[in-house]
């Protein structure tokens, strides 16, 4: 598939998944059973939470809005936001298509994509869609196959992720900053020492996320990420919820292994370069 093949198949694919996310939005009020919100929540939350992928001037495009919610529908409905999740994985399979193949297309696209909605919906004014949040357009739709007993939502920080990298990647990294600084000299001067051989890691701290721990009548147990409404089936009475405490912890809440194989002190600080225990 050439990249204007891939261009189209990926216009075609937003117009679908655009016009079925504000269809189910449009149908909730009339399809929803019963539902539980945090308190305090204003406006159509829930069906807000299926239409906001649009960075708008006053937003950070690098942070993903949460909306938390359990909602109860009739199993058709669970159908459709399962066709749904098929086009947001095709739409964001097309996006990294192109992203690798073309990627000054990408943001052409945007813009495209941004005056066919305007056009689709009439609902809000050009200067009102600056680019698309691919990432909150592409988030799943949660959900259950069966009613549980209990949702229990709770801040979740793993703490950090690790990523490995060479002597030879640490010094490209650094050579790329400005070495007239004397931070960066003493650090180039520390990693040139190091033998060429010697693997390390760059460490990045994790921003808390909401998880919800399910537990089901036979007693099973399921733990996920959520990031939006959780719909389940309306054929038993709403589960016991939860709420998530107001605060995010401020200390991660997964315990550090004892292995941990990682020096706790970073060896290049503008890098967050860790070296290895011995």
């Amino acid at each position: 598939m050439g990249t204007t093949d891939i261009e189209k198949a990926l216009l075609a694919c937003f117009d679908q998944l655009d016009q079925a996310l504000h269809k189910l939005s449009n149908r909730l009020p009339q399809e929803m059973t019963a539902h539980w919100q945090p308190e305090g929540v204003i406006g159509n939350h829930i069906q807000t939470a299926l239409t906001d992928y649009w960075y708008d001037d006053n937003r950070d495009g690098r942070i993903t809005t949460p909306y938390l919610a359990v909602v109860q529908v009739d199993p058709s409905v669970l159908s459709t936001i399962d066709n749904i999740n098929t086009l947001k994985r095709t739409f964001s399979k097309l996006c990294s298509g192109i992203g690798k193949s073309a990627p000054s297309v990408l943001p052409v696209l945007k813009s495209t994509l941004a005056h066919r909605h305007q056009t689709l919906h009439h609902s809000l004014q050009p200067n009102q869609l600056s680019r698309l949040h691919i990432k909150q357009l592409t988030r799943t739709i949660p959900t259950l196959p069966e009613v549980p007993e209990k949702v229990a939502f709770n801040w979740y920080t793993s703490g950090r992720s690790i990523t490995h990298i060479t002597k030879q990647d640490a010094w490209r990294r650094l050579c790329g900053m400005n070495q007239e600084s004397k931070h960066i000299q003493i650090q180039l001067q520390d990693l040139a020492r190091l033998p060429d051989n010697e693997p390390l890691a760059v460490v990045q701290v994790l921003a808390p996320i909401m998880r919800i721990n399910v537990r089901f009548a036979n007693r099973d147990r399921k733990a996920q990420n959520i990031a939006l409404p959780l719909f389940i089936p309306n054929n038993a009475p709403m589960p016991e919820i939860v709420p998530p405490p107001e605060s995010k912890p401020e200390t991660r809440t997964r315990k550090r292994r004892s292995d941990n194989v990682l020096e706790d002190q970073p060896f290049l600080k503008s890098l967050r370069v860790y070296r290895y225990r011995t």
